[in-house]
């Protein structure tokens, strides 16, 4: 009976001291903070979980990365002065509130930038982080971002979270760029990785979603998912390394060009195939 109760106390103990570790938003690395991201959708790298996690917030708590900030670093301090508020690395320009942010919002080059466009068309003059080290661009607000989002640096995630929102030309030059329009009428401009980006990720899983087109020219791998209702009636096309396209019922209307070496295109044909 006694070495039975020694070996129960034992699993307690060591159940106890064992556990999985916290969930990490973009910016974890940078700031300390844990935010327990959302596993990313399918065809997707991991950071779209990121993006997808933080985008959840709402707009007081988005600013907040959805952890505990550290302190200010030196850097993120003198770029940031009179910008935004510092999290640790990361330059955090809030505009939650509506009819803030009225001018272009520019991230300080040289630091890690978030941007939370929270209320109603905020952002209302575009997103300019081209010169920011990585960017989190949170379109969360209706209607928000209506006027172009533009990204580099080494990771770059625009989340368009609500209805119409990032209604203009999204851009992405970074690395490695996550473009997510889950949402009705989201991304009625074109959505482009440009050329210098290496990976590029862009859902489109909503109706009407990316009504303007998918292109992409990074040079890596890219994958395209046009899963929603009439989502990329707009031509997509893609090259790079490698390129999967996804298209769902009704979607893809105006065909698919992949000039990748590497070509998985699902639900439409390939225009481009040789």
């Amino acid at each position: 009976m006694r070495a039975s109760l020694m070996l129960v106390t034992s699993v307690l103990l060591f159940s106890a001291a064992c556990g999985s570790p916290a969930g990490q938003d973009l910016f974890a690395a940078a700031n300390g903070s844990g935010s327990g991201a959302a596993p990313g959708q399918a065809g997707s790298s991991n950071l779209a979980g990121a993006a997808q996690g933080g985008s959840t917030a709402q707009a007081g708590s988005s600013a907040q990365g959805g952890g505990v900030a550290g302190a200010p670093t030196a850097d993120c301090a003198s770029a940031c002065a009179g910008v935004g508020t510092c999290q640790g690395d990361v330059c955090v320009i809030d505009c939650s509130l509506q009819g803030t942010c009225t001018n272009q919002v520019k991230c300080p080059a040289g630091v890690a930038c978030r941007v939370v466009c929270g209320g109603m068309s905020a952002c209302s003059s575009g997103i300019d982080c081209t010169q920011a080290s990585r960017c989190d661009i949170q379109c969360t607000g209706m209607s928000s971002c209506p006027n172009g989002v533009l990204c580099g640096g080494s990771q770059c995630t625009i989340d368009c979270a609500t209805e119409g929102s990032c209604n203009s030309q999204i851009s992405c030059s970074a690395q490695d760029c996550e473009i997510h329009c889950n949402t009705k009428g989201a991304c009625s401009g074109k959505v482009l990785c440009a050329q210098g980006s290496s990976t590029c990720n862009v859902d489109c899983n909503a109706d009407n979603a990316c009504g303007s087109g998918v292109e992409s020219d990074a040079s890596g791998d890219t994958t395209i998912d046009c899963g929603g209702g009439i989502a990329c009636p707009a031509p997509v096309t893609c090259q790079g390394a490698s390129c999967g396209v996804q298209c769902g019922t009704d979607s893809c209307s105006s065909g698919v060009c992949c000039n990748a070496k590497t070509c998985n295109v699902q639900g439409k044909n390939n225009m481009c195939a040789p």
